[in-house]
């Protein structure tokens, strides 16, 4: 199964589960009629706009649907640890947070600078 196929698939299931139809989506979205469920049909890639449209009529992040689809990388860690970072984060104050933000932009800087052969000095 290719991953057109696949997110297909996997929008069709979301539909079921909420007792949705391409026409209610496209309603709910404000598009053309058929517009979504004849790329579901036909089994064209799914654009932005129409990932835009299923997140909003499933209550999910676009990003997420986006990663289904395909123009985001999939996640690198699970959703339970996205969830404790996303937790201990609220809990900082908003100077700790800018200060982790910070900390965490020079991490992915000396990574960079390492991989381009630069002499920066190992963080991790």
């Amino acid at each position: 199964m290719d991953k057109i196929d696949s997110f297909w698939k996997w929008a069709e299931k979301e539909l079921d589960t909420r007792r949705l139809s391409w026409y209610r989506i496209e309603k709910l979205s404000n598009l053309s009629n058929a517009s979504i469920g004849k790329r579901a049909r036909e089994r064209l890639p799914p654009t932005k706009t129409t990932c835009q449209a299923l997140a909003k009529a499933f209550k999910l992040p676009v990003e997420y649907v986006f990663r289904k689809a395909g123009f985001l990388p999939p996640q690198t860690i699970s959703d339970d640890e996205a969830s404790e970072i996303l937790a201990l984060f609220d809990n900082l104050s908003k100077a700790d947070q800018e200060r982790l933000l910070i900390i965490m932009h020079s991490f992915i800087e000396a990574r960079e600078q390492r991989q381009k052969g630069g002499d920066a000095t190992d963080v991790t």
